[in-house]
């Protein structure tokens, strides 16, 4: 934890900045008026939301030692809500300043990984989750993160990620 607490509050929002192959700012959805489960042109549309998230993001850039990062993409803002399709939690990543249509392997790793630590927001929507598989649900569908450690620390060894795929294009190629 980047700013040694596992929750801070930034214009009254609790939100945990985690720094796992990404640094993240994660943000309860329901603390900024949303469900978590809106589509990413939704949330793109709404100027409001989007000016709350970066009011967020660059107080926790300063807290996380990044300085200014008003010019900068991280961190990366996290939606959090409960998951609504079986899996450990929903989210909404954002790139920064519009929501990705899926969700970044780096992204996944450090929201995985503030399911698994105790004391975090992530934790207070899915209290029971450890490590071992951890399903994170996003707009596109589903990715899963295996998370692994060795002894009583809250140290992650290993993160491993199994990724879905959609098909994007099909097609014939006619050769001569």
């Amino acid at each position: 934890f980047p700013t040694d607490n596992q929750i801070d509050y930034f214009d009254d929002v609790p939100v945990t900045c985690i720094d796992m192959a990404m640094p993240v700012v994660i943000i309860p959805a329901e603390y900024l008026g949303k469900t978590g489960y809106e589509l990413p042109a939704e949330l793109d549309a709404d100027k409001a939301l989007l000016a709350r998230i970066e009011s967020i993001r660059l107080q926790a850039g300063k807290a996380m030692g990044l300085g200014d990062v008003s010019n900068m993409v991280i961190p990366k803002p996290v939606l959090i809500s409960p998951a609504q399709k079986g899996g450990a939690i929903n989210v909404r990543y954002f790139m920064p300043h519009s929501c990705h249509r899926a969700l970044a392997i780096t992204g996944a790793i450090a929201i995985s990984s503030s399911c698994a630590l105790e004391g975090t927001v992530t934790r207070q929507i899915v209290p029971s989750v450890g490590y071992g598989n951890i399903n994170i649900e996003h707009p596109s569908g589903a990715l899963d993160v295996h998370l692994s450690n060795e002894g009583q620390d809250a140290t992650t060894l290993r993160a491993s990620v199994i990724r879905t795929t959609r098909k994007i294009f099909s097609g014939e190629v006619y050769l001569p």
